[in-house]
């Protein structure tokens, strides 16, 4: 069966897991089903080598994207509206 598939029939089956399908499974894949938990509602990428700075609020979020430009680091904005998703420099 592909990976594909797999993934698929976990999602319309209402989440439910079973051995084959975790198997096949990547931990990314995994992770997109079954995010982890957390207070976060912001991140962005602080610099050229690649590390992640996370807010709570709009106002760290926008410190955090000062600093980005600060750094030099290429600072872009995801926006998804309904099945199209946007990238914005900013």
């Amino acid at each position: 069966m592909p990976k594909i598939l797999v993934v698929l029939l976990c999602v319309f089956s209402g989440g439910l897991w079973s051995g084959v399908a975790n198997a096949a499974m990547s931990d990314n894949e995994k992770a997109a089903l079954a995010p982890a938990q957390s207070p976060y509602l912001y991140y962005v990428v602080i610099d050229k080598k690649g590390d992640t700075a996370f807010a709570t609020t709009l106002q760290q979020q926008d410190a955090n994207i000062a600093l980005a430009k600060k750094n030099g680091a290429p600072v872009k904005l995801h926006v998804q509206r309904g099945q199209t998703l946007g990238v914005v420099d900013l």
